[in-house]
């Protein structure tokens, strides 16, 4: 899963892209509340790479903290 936070410099580039400053944390929920995956990222990250084989397919709340605040976004593992 590859995510990115928005920067006016370069413009949006991947799948996921977040309306964040940058990306500190990304947590992988399950719709029963179960978090199912979490990675952490060092300050300055602004593109992250999440590796997700052994997630079951279904739909899932990805959480991801900016070092501020949390955004969640909902996403759809298919395979």
């Amino acid at each position: 899963l590859s995510i990115s936070a928005d920067q006016p410099q370069t413009g949006k580039t991947s799948k996921l892209t977040t309306s964040t400053p940058e990306i500190r944390e990304v947590r992988i929920i399950a719709q029963n509340g179960n978090i199912i995956k979490i990675a952490k990222f060092g300050t300055g990250t602004y593109k992250a790479t999440m590796d997700i084989s052994g997630i079951l397919p279904g739909s899932y709340i990805l959480h991801i903290f900016t070092g501020k605040q949390w955004e969640a976004k909902q996403v759809v593992i298919l395979e």
